[in-house]
């Protein structure tokens, strides 16, 4: 790849595990470079290079992440400008919550123990460093090579240490996000609330986490000054070595204030919780609101801003999107119409005899959706998207689903169950008779145009879970506020999302297709028209699955006298199971 490449950019490769490791020791970063000093500097270098091109650049395009990594950085990532379009706009609040927040994992440690160890192949920075000593004698001052030695020895003995820190921090956390889940393993996410810093459990992972900063405070310094060592020495041939270190003992700097961010439960406009999985345990932190930040440090400091995206607007106002990101009332706004014709191009059905899924048990739900489903993808020969907002429900649909659509010769594909979002949206292209069940990632920037997708479902609407950490405080912030968080919040960011998934249908002036939307609170709920009223599709028929049914068939026909469709009529089993779960 490296006698290849034309950019040197890690997205040209896959890289996981060990590959990834290698990276980190390979790649190169702001804190890494060794500029001018560097062999490769004039002519070869990819980064040199990429960072030329942007600064001669007159447009630059690049991701949101990228955009708030120069924020976070003071503005030294991107070359200075005045002028930003940021498009998808509706994912600039996400963005800024994830970028603009801190972490702390028990994997990033034990990667850097890795990348510091003395011993094992390939050897660490410290490792190189016990190799390089003998070599160096005659070359340096009898007590520079002797502070290096002890330095060296001393770094060693706080990465054992800091190993032992590390593995009783996250081994706490663990236990009290487990405990408090009432489980004793698994994927769990638990928040730290500041009333927990005067709990008496409070107090061992505080002292722990103490012993884990000064830890890496220790092994930084130690690091540094032996960087100091060696750069009096000054040989090129230490310079890659140099470079290392310091990217090192800034790495334990940068998890050191992570930690201590962390561990301030009381701060201002923080939010901190914990996740862990089987593999790792993680300490987090984000923003509770993003919006004066990305005033000040990013709305402000520009001459003109342009957000665009298909999903700003909520019930047709930008009030809620320029909340969030921190944009006031003197805003200049522009709704523009649609290309497509809709009322021509789409049908949306809402079927009314299936359970309040709010008011049923989720296996019922599930169990009468699956059916429902069954008989749509069989009437409308696959062509269909289906979205889910849960992986669980989607596997219990997938199946109960599955063996009826195979009697029909109906490929039935299931996201994370048949492979990845790029691969089963190819394979849903390949063949006409496929449904695809989706979850999250599919509800946007997926394009499917044509006849190959004429059905589009959305199972329920697509209402953030409460008990998400970031959700959960800005709800307690508004409710501060004296608002309400559900009109605040809740509902405009499931209006917006429900807006994406029905995007998924018409792609161009030649689609056509049907979405059904199987949640009846779109209905029955007086916040459902405020849903209606966001979408581009000002009319829609209701009625039991039947008559949606029968609807959908005549309507497909009539748009596509060629096409060949049957009304299915229930089989004994499938219309007796829905009819236990109504």
């Amino acid at each position: 790849w490296l006698s290849e490449t034309v950019s040197g950019d890690r997205t040209e490769l896959n890289l996981r595990g060990k590959g990834a490791e290698l990276w980190n020791r390979l790649g190169a970063d702001s804190e890494s470079c060794l500029g001018s000093r560097c062999r490769f500097f004039a002519e070869s270098c990819f980064l040199m290079r990429a960072r030329r091109k942007a600064e001669n650049a007159d447009l630059l395009i690049l991701n949101h992440s990228l955009l708030l990594s120069d924020i976070k950085t003071d503005n030294k990532v991107l070359p200075s400008y005045n002028y930003l379009v940021i498009d998808e706009a509706h994912h600039l609040e996400d963005s800024a919550t994830e970028q603009l927040g801190t972490s702390i994992s028990a994997g990033r440690l034990e990667q850097l123990q890795r990348m510091l160890r003395p011993g094992g192949s390939p050897p660490g920075i410290l490792g190189q460093l016990r190799h390089r000593l003998p070599s160096l004698t005659g070359q340096l001052a009898e007590d520079s090579l002797e502070r290096l030695e002890q330095l060296v020895e001393k770094a060693g003995e706080t990465l054992t240490l800091l190993k032992e820190s590390a593995q009783e921090f996250f081994g706490l956390l663990t236990s009290l996000a487990h405990r408090t889940a009432g489980q004793d393993a698994g994927s769990v996410q638990f928040r730290l609330r500041p009333e927990l810093q005067g709990a008496p459990e409070y107090s061992p992972f505080s002292a722990c986490g103490g012993n884990l900063i000064l830890r890496l405070t220790v092994l930084a310094e130690s690091l540094e000054d032996a960087s100091q060592v060696l750069e009096d020495h000054d040989s090129e041939e230490l310079a890659g070595l140099i470079r290392d270190i310091k990217s090192i003992s800034s790495q334990c700097r940068e998890l050191g204030c992570a930690a201590a961010v962390l561990l301030n439960l009381e701060a201002d406009n923080q939010v901190i919780w914990v996740e862990t999985d089987p593999r790792t345990c993680s300490l987090c932190s984000a923003p509770v609101e993003v919006g004066p930040l990305l005033r000040d440090q990013l709305f402000s400091r520009l001459k003109s801003v342009i957000l665009t995206s298909a999903t700003l607007s909520v019930n047709n106002s930008f009030d809620h999107f320029m909340e969030r990101v921190g944009l006031d009332s003197s805003t200049a706004w522009l709704q523009v119409e649609s290309p497509f014709h809709y009322e021509e191009q789409a049908l949306l059905c809402i079927p009314r005899d299936l359970p309040d899924p709010a008011k049923t048990h989720e296996e019922d739900y599930t169990h009468a959706v699956g059916m429902l489903l069954v008989d749509l993808i069989r009437t409308v020969q696959g062509r269909t998207l289906v979205l889910f907002t849960s992986h669980r429900m989607l596997r219990e649909a997938y199946s109960l689903a599955k063996p009826y659509l195979e009697e029909e010769d109906i490929q039935l594909l299931g996201h994370n169950l048949d492979g990845s979002r790029g691969k089963l949206v190819e394979e849903f292209k390949t063949n006409p008779r496929t449904a695809l069940f989706g979850a999250s990632s599919f509800w946007e920037g997926v394009d499917i145009q044509g006849e190959t997708l004429s059905c589009v479902v959305i199972v329920k609407l697509p209402f953030w879970p409460p008990t998400i950490p970031t959700i959960e405080a800005r709800m307690e912030e508004l409710a501060k506020q004296k608002k309400d968080a559900f009109s605040s919040l809740t509902m405009p960011q499931a209006v917006i999302r429900l807006k994406q998934g029905f995007g998924r249908l018409i792609r161009t002036q030649e689609d056509k297709g049907v979405v059904v939307i199987l949640d009846n609170r779109v209905l029955d709920k007086s916040y459902g028209r405020k849903f209606l009223n966001s979408l581009p599709l000002k009319t829609h028929v209701r009625g039991d699955s039947e008559m949606i049914l029968r609807k959908i068939r005549d309507w497909l026909v009539s748009k596509d006298p060629g096409i060949t469709l049957r009304l299915v009529q229930n089989g004994k089993g499938v219309r007796e199971a829905l009819k236990q779960s109504l």
